[in-house]
């Protein structure tokens, strides 16, 4: 069975023949694929801030250890992780439950992390170390692509249409 990333406005109301079933919601209250993917990135983004809020605190790892995830406001201290992780976590869920002000958020934090990749990329080219190079790439590129999606007009239309029904 193909996994349905179709994002256009035409989705079937249900995908099992037209019977409603008790046990599970009604396609098109389901996310799409590629959004649930999106979703579970910001979820996973939560926790390893949240991870590294705990360390920090507990003195396991240097605060500069989380330069990655939040730039020069990883120096603010476990709170600050803290803060990160509960914007992700509520994006996670606002965009698993189709809500714009998720959708702003998510564009919002992909541009931001975006930024803050492109000095240690700029960093790793001139060092010469490739392994760097070709992970601070994959991560610029999934961004990208997370943002790209989010910003197409089907997307956009879907998310209003949601709020309207709601």
């Amino acid at each position: 069975m193909v996994p349905n990333i179709h994002f256009g406005s035409r989705v079937p109301a249900s995908t099992n023949g037209g019977h409603e079933s008790d046990s599970a919601p009604p396609a098109h209250h389901l996310p799409p694929l590629a959004l649930r993917a999106v979703a579970v990135l910001f979820g996973a983004m939560s926790l390893l801030s949240l991870t590294f809020a705990v360390l920090i605190a507990f003195e396991g790892v240097p605060a500069t250890s989380g330069y990655f995830l939040l730039g020069d406001f990883a120096y603010s201290g476990p709170v600050a992780f803290v803060v990160y992780a509960a914007i992700n976590a509520v994006c996670a869920l606002g965009l698993c439950m189709m809500r714009h002000f998720a959708r702003w958020i998510a564009i919002v934090l992909l541009i931001y992390s975006i930024i803050q990749i492109v000095p240690a990329m700029s960093s790793a080219i001139v060092d010469d170390r490739y392994q760097a190079v070709i992970w601070w790439g994959l991560s610029i590129i999934f961004r990208v692509l997370a943002l790209w999606y989010l910003i197409q007009p089907p997307v956009c239309e879907r998310f209003s249409r949601q709020n309207r029904t709601t």
